[in-house]
């Protein structure tokens, strides 16, 4: 980009050290077919243990990564079928919330981020969820 009197300015290059993403695909448990959200919760809770674990794996590897990115429906599953009141109560959370609570300390722990996505319930927005994507960072 020219300066004021035309003439080009050199940009100064900053060098970025390389660092390592990793993308966790993991076999998630519905929520959807739970019978009430005790049942639904025990199935969540189980899906964010199995999330933490892989990330400490992924962690523990002589290559541990910088950011791990978890899939869609990792926690909850789809709402499939479902009413918005019945999937609210059954099964959706907020952010930060119970869902995201043990991702931030591992994140935490180990220094990374974490991206990840649920299902929202937000009270400025009643009788509504949102699939929300968030990323977690190094500092919890």
């Amino acid at each position: 980009m020219p300066n004021v009197d035309g003439r080009l300015r050199r940009r100064k290059i900053v060098e970025i050290a390389p660092w390592r993403a990793t993308c966790i695909q993991m076999r998630s448990e519905l929520a959807m077919p739970a019978r009430n959200p005790l049942e639904a919760w025990e199935i969540i809770n189980r899906n964010v243990k199995r999330a933490v674990d892989l990330i400490e794996h992924a962690c523990n590897s002589p290559q541990p990564p910088r950011l791990v990115v978890l899939p869609e429906f990792a926690f909850q599953g789809p709402p499939h079928k479902d009413d918005i009141a019945t999937w609210l109560s059954k099964a959706c959370d907020t952010i930060p919330g119970r869902i995201t609570e043990p991702l931030q300390k591992i994140a935490q722990k180990r220094g990374i981020y974490v991206a990840g996505n649920l299902f929202e319930s937000d009270p400025r927005w009643p009788g509504r969820f949102f699939n929300s994507c968030f990323l977690v960072a190094p500092n919890g």
